[in-house]
């Protein structure tokens, strides 16, 4: 966590924020589950290519933070969660967390985050929470669990929107900075639901509010929606420069939606006169 929270800080005096990135693909492993043992073994290394490759093009794009793809409706295996941040590794991710669905049994998240640690991870990280008393029955199991640090986000559209979705999502977020994240946010979609136009400025209005009146780094992992990666990349920039202090993307994102985020983010940070 040390190397982590100093790296995020360096970024945030700077002005910068720390791009993270989850892979979409599925568990390569658990894609041969329906096949005989032979073609398990066979098809292996063509899937744990493509989530290399996958996993590389994030890099190249920018991101820092890669989020192993290990997020699913059952935890992964030892197997699994070793392959899926071993390849986060030799992607040349500068830190790589585990990503678990914050609705597996508590017991079963509890095990995977001691894993996690022993297998090396930097972080645990966990999301699309559907609601905050599900969202706080996993921090407390993976926290209770091991030493790593815990990042935790609530899905938008887990919460009605509002004519002040700050009120919606603050109180919840800051119940789980309380109760120990080293870092909340919000992910998935639908992260226009709160504005009748979806412009760039309302999710910049909404993280301002909501970073100013937290106590850890705000999270933003929306998802692609109906936008092309250069408008997505100026809303989510919009909402970087407002106090998100580590964004990405979710569903419906790739490397051209990290890519336009990092030109983005370095155009501001250095206008043309």
């Amino acid at each position: 966590m040390a190397r982590l929270a100093q790296r995020r800080a360096q970024r945030c005096a700077s002005g910068s924020p720390i791009r993270a990135r989850s892979s979409s693909t599925p568990r390569w492993e658990r894609r041969c589950s329906s096949a005989d043992s032979t073609s398990r073994k066979r098809a292996r290394p063509r899937l744990a290519r493509e989530v290399l490759s996958i996993h590389r093009a994030h890099v190249e794009a920018g991101a820092e933070l890669l989020l192993a793809n290990t997020f699913g409706a059952r935890p992964p295996t030892r197997a699994e969660l070793t392959a899926a941040l071993s390849l986060a590794r030799k992607a040349g991710a500068r830190y790589a967390a585990v990503a678990l669905w914050t609705g597996l049994p508590t017991a079963e998240l509890a095990e995977t985050a001691r894993a996690a640690a022993g297998a090396g991870a930097d972080a645990l990280w966990l999301e699309t929470a559907m609601h905050a008393d599900q969202a706080c029955r996993a921090l407390e199991a993976a926290l209770g669990a091991g030493e790593l640090p815990v990042a935790i986000t609530l899905a938008f559209s887990a919460f009605p929107a509002g004519d002040a979705p700050a009120d919606v999502y603050g109180p919840p977020l800051a119940q789980l900075a309380s109760q120990g994240a080293s870092v909340v946010g919000l992910n998935c979609g639908p992260w226009d639901a709160h504005g009748a136009s979806g412009r760039t400025t309302e999710l910049a209005v909404l993280v301002r509010a909501l970073s100013s009146a937290l106590p850890v780094p705000l999270a933003l992992k929306p998802d692609a929606g109906a936008r092309t990666p250069g408008a997505w990349a100026a809303a989510v920039a919009d909402a970087a420069r407002s106090g998100a202090a580590l964004v990405g993307g979710c569903c419906g994102t790739g490397a051209p939606h990290l890519r336009a985020l990092r030109d983005e983010l370095a155009n501001r940070a250095n206008p043309r006169g």
